[in-house]
């Protein structure tokens, strides 16, 4: 190949670079979170939306309120759950009041003015967990509602429950486990310590008698 041509293709394949570069641009190149394809459209990176790649993505969880899609067909993951506003320049959830995570994807629990759940004399549980704080000894009952999403689990009771229950052989109980429905992980409420009750935990019990 002889110079002179050599450098005429080399200018020829500089021109082709320069003029492909002005017909394929992407809005604000793509801010430098993402990539710009063949039809001038930004294909962002993980955790980036939008036209041009400026904002960021929140944490999704299953909708609180949403159109459903099909018959019992609902709660579609959603950008914060739909129950706060997504902070498009530091990717956060701002959950509205009551509402709590990440992705907004649980209720709060009530909390003193300090901002203690429960008042500190209880534990917040979802309702799955809390479903495991119950134990089933013949004497909790649900409707048929209830059962139809309530599975049972048995497990051997140990030392310090047979002692509790007053029984020195080997026996097992029942506990519950619900987390079939949607909002299982997601309603949370207070499990109150002993003698404290009320839905916050804030109130003594009083001595009973019959």
């Amino acid at each position: 190949i002889k110079p002179k041509m050599a450098k005429k293709g080399a200018l020829r394949t500089l021109s082709f670079i320069l003029i492909l570069s002005r017909v394929i641009s992407c809005p604000n190149d793509c801010s430098f979170k993402g990539m710009c394809n063949i039809y001038n459209q930004c294909e962002c990176f993980e955790g980036f939306t939008d036209a041009d790649c400026s904002r960021r993505i929140c944490p999704s969880g299953p909708a609180w309120t949403a159109p459903a899609i099909a018959t019992d067909m609902g709660h579609q993951e959603k950008e914060c759950s739909n129950a706060g506003l997504c902070n498009r320049k530091l990717g956060t959830c701002e959950c509205f009041p009551g509402f709590v995570g990440s992705s907004c994807q649980r209720l709060a629990c009530p909390a003193s003015t300090e901002g203690v759940e429960c008042n500190g004399h209880g534990k917040c549980l979802s309702m799955e967990n809390h479903a495991k704080e119950r134990p089933n000894h013949g004497i909790v009952s649900y409707g048929a509602d209830g059962l139809s999403t309530l599975s049972h689990i048995s497990f051997l009771v140990d030392d310090d429950i047979q002692a509790e229950l007053g029984s020195t052989e080997t026996e097992t109980r029942n506990w519950y486990q619900y987390n079939e429905i949607w909002d299982a992980p997601m309603v949370h409420g207070c499990v109150c310590d002993f003698p404290w009750t009320g839905y916050d935990c804030s109130y003594r019990e009083c001595p009973r008698g019959d």
